[in-house]
């Protein structure tokens, strides 16, 4: 500012001697197109000084040689450019600046050196002002002909540096919060770095390392999405976000989320910069959702699968004992029918399984002591483990919940089978009980639990371990590890149904070479110990009341109507509630019992008995059936005034019921 505008380059002169013609009228349009565009680079060169001096934070003032200002690139609200020209640079400066300026300008003209000086304002209560200035010549042709008078607002960098500064902090903090590590690769020379954090996360040594060596912590399988990643971040400037996994060198595997931008750094050169953050918790809770759904699915597949096959083995029951019953004890067709017999239990056995699984059995709960549960079921525990695993347990509690302890040694003996078969060269199994307290931060990385008072029970071994990737999946029914001949893949699926359908939650945690435990909580309760039940007796009198037997699958009633007519009965029959009703209206004799099923078609059980006892109260009903999701069961649990028998049963055990109902009866 303030010299002579750049001269536009002279033209090629012609020789007028030589030449007695004007140029070709092409070669003029030529000329006129140089000279515009001449023109407008000069224009654009101008124009973009003074953007650059209008838009410069600091104040710029040209003066000449005697301190008049010529121009400024900052004027004060209603100073105009025409009361500032020719104005003295000292008429715009505190008094005490004025000898200052002056020295520092004759300074410059002398020497042709830059003057510096700092300046002081005051712009208000609280707002000091700190000025550096400098006083610099401008030169033409060797000359000095102006200075121009540069004054940086050291109070404005001193503004912006705390801004960044608190920005930083702020960054600071949010990165701490989010627990993130910055990770950043040098793309054109291929190699990594990494923040402490960032390589706690990662799992790998400090950097910079060459990029293919930092990438070894990340699995194969993984690697090559992250690599083409990064690829495409060369192109769009973007990486992420990508969820991958990580191995640490003690062999654990992490899942990280890495995120990252493409930017130049201060040499100039491409980096990739992001950040990484620690999500295998957050994994781990998406994961228990999604088996927990899946499990849930199962398991009504697997309820339904059951209520329909106990229907079958129900008649399979009842015609191998009528068939055996019609024989002579000689017969060579017993052996048969035992075999029959045999795998029709078996079959019970994986229905009462699958049942257990889905949460359908039908359970009789009381409150009790786990401790004393384990101190009874010891012995037995120690038949199934063998002569070389020692079993220890560790009771720290009482352990009062409310469960039924049928169902809770089954999962005991379940679990204690399968540390067995773990330790095959000996070992150590430990039951633990313990009361606990499950918050809400425990609830948030265990989607399915409900933060409150729980009895924990403990089953760990000192076996081999479960696979990682085997974990996910072993409370899904016939999911094994074991050959086709050692297992159903039952056993741990019925602990899972137990567990759950006593209101409790079961985890596994292993170790490959370490050991298995599996932690079993169970809502904790304050209620006195229930008093142990009786036996009930069994009755070898024959039967002679009318029963009115109701059941809508043609097989099961044909095979129980036989059986109790064989025992003495005196049967009516019939396939719905409402045949059930009009044939007991047109019966002119006394019905003693109502034997029904609870899910049939247009009416169930339950309505139908209701119905009946309407007309005569003190009717007897003994309901059967085979799935927990009936109307008379809540959550599995059997109303203590309800009689209800499980499918399949046997004879004995239908008999023995009905002597216990009617005999009831005939002693009231």
């Amino acid at each position: 500012m303030g010299g002579r505008p750049d001269r536009i380059p002279i033209l090629p002169a012609y020789d007028c001697a030589r030449v007695t013609a004007p140029p070709p009228d092409d070669e003029l349009a030529r000329l006129r197109a140089e000279v515009t565009r001449l023109a407008d680079d000069l224009a654009a060169e101008r124009g973009l000084r003074n953007a650059v001096i209008d838009h410069s934070p600091d104040f710029i003032v040209l003066c000449d040689l005697q301190g008049r200002m010529k121009f400024v690139n900052r004027l004060a609200p209603g100073v105009r450019l025409a009361d500032v020209v020719g104005a003295p640079m000292t008429s715009f400066a505190p008094p005490q600046y004025t000898e200052i300026i002056n020295d520092s300008i004759a300074h410059t003209v002398r020497t042709r050196e830059v003057s510096i000086f700092e300046s002081f304002a005051d712009a208000g209560p609280g707002n000091p002002r700190h000025f550096i200035n400098r006083i610099a010549p401008v030169l033409e042709d060797g000359e000095v002909t102006a200075v121009i008078l540069v004054a940086t607002d050291v109070e404005r960098l001193r503004r912006a540096e705390e801004e960044v500064r608190e920005r930083d902090a702020r960054l600071h903090i949010i990165v701490d919060a989010a627990q993130m590590g910055i990770w950043s690769i040098d793309l054109d020379h291929g190699t990594a770095n990494a923040d402490d954090r960032a390589n706690a996360i990662f799992g790998r040594a400090e950097g910079p390392l060459p990029l293919e060596r930092a990438l070894d912590v990340i699995p194969p399988e993984d690697r090559t999405i992250v690599l083409a990643a990064i690829a495409a971040a060369r192109t769009t400037g973007k990486y992420g976000p990508l969820q991958h996994r990580v191995v640490h060198p003690s062999g654990a595997i992490r899942w990280v989320r890495t995120l990252g931008q493409v930017h130049r750094d201060a040499d100039g050169a491409h980096r990739l910069t992001g950040g990484v953050v620690d999500i295998t918790e957050q994994k781990h809770t998406e994961v228990q959702l999604a088996q927990a759904q899946r499990l849930d699915s199962i398991g009504r597949l697997a309820g339904g699968v059951a209520h329909d096959f106990n229907n079958l083995l129900t008649a399979m029951y009842g015609s191998v004992d009528l068939a055996r019953a019609s024989l002579p004890p000689d017969s060579p067709a017993i052996a048969e029918l035992a075999d029959i017999r045999a795998c029709a239990e078996r079959g019970a056995t994986l229905t009462a399984q699958l049942l257990a699984f889905a949460r359908r059995q039908i359970i009789e709960p009381r409150v009790m002591a786990l401790s004393g549960l384990v101190r009874d079921i010891e012995r037995l525990l120690r038949r199934v483990l063998g002569e070389d695993i020692e079993l220890a347990a560790v009771c720290d509690a009482e352990g009062r919940v409310r469960v039924d302890p049928h169902q809770i040694e089954r999962v005991l003996v379940n679990l204690a089978g399968n540390a067995r078969d773990a330790m095959p060269t000996g070992g150590r199994l430990t039951l633990e009980i313990l009361d606990v307290e499950l918050d809400e931060p425990y609830a948030t990385t265990h989607t399915e639990i409900v933060p409150g008072r729980y009895v924990m029970l403990a089953v760990s071994d000192t076996g081999a371990g479960i696979d990682p990737l085997d974990l996910p999946n072993i409370f899904e029914p016939f999911f094994t590890t074991k050959s086709a001949y050692d297992g159903t893949g039952l056993g741990l699926a019925t602990c899972y149904g137990i567990v759950r359908q006593a209101g409790g939650y079961i985890h596994a945690y292993s170790e490959l070479g370490h050991g298995t435990t599996f932690r079993i909580y169970l809502p904790r309760v304050d209620a006195p110990a229930d008093p142990e039940p009786r036996p009930e007796p069994t009755h070898e009198a024959r039967g002679s009341e009318t029963l009115l037997v109701v059941e809508d699958d043609p097989i099961v009633r044909r095979v129980t109507v036989r059986r109790l007519r064989r025992l003495g009965y005196t049967v009516l029959e019939a396939c719905s509630g409402p045949e059930a009703l009009a044939l007991a209206d047109a019966h002119d004799g006394v019905i003693d019992l109502l034997l029904t099923d609870v899910v049939m078609p247009h009416m169930s059980g339950r309505e139908l008995a209701e119905r009946m006892r309407a007309h005569k109260p003190d009717l007897r009903v003994l309901f059967v059936s085979g799935y927990t999701a009936d109307a008379i069961v809540h959550h599995g649990v059997l109303d203590p005034r309800i009689e209800l028998l499980a499918k399949p049963f046997s004879i004995a055990v239908l008999h023995a019921r009905l002597r216990h109902l009617l005999g009831d009866r005939e002693s009231a």
